[in-house]
């Protein structure tokens, strides 16, 4: 089975993938969401392997919001985090 990347994973559609990945023992990893909030925090911690990407570029987040024991780096535009998934 290939792994998951849920866009939207806070919003309707991405939480009904989210189930789905779940019954069916599908790897999530990756998850984004448009901002970032309480739901979004306990998706992410569900799935602690998986990379999480907020795009609201002015988020206000707190520090250690995703303590996750993964490096943190910082992107200023569009690229890639990491290496692509196959």
């Amino acid at each position: 089975m290939r792994p998951l990347a849920v866009l939207g994973a806070t919003g309707s559609i991405g939480r009904q993938a989210l189930e789905v990945a779940a019954d069916i023992g599908a790897e999530v990893v990756a998850l984004a969401a448009r901002r970032g909030s309480d739901e979004f925090l306990a998706v992410a911690a569900a799935h602690p392997g998986a990379r999480v990407a907020i795009i609201d570029f002015n988020a206000q987040i707190p520090d250690g919001t995703f303590q996750f024991g993964v490096p943190e780096q910082q992107l200023d535009g569009p690229q890639v985090l990491g290496p692509t998934i196959d």
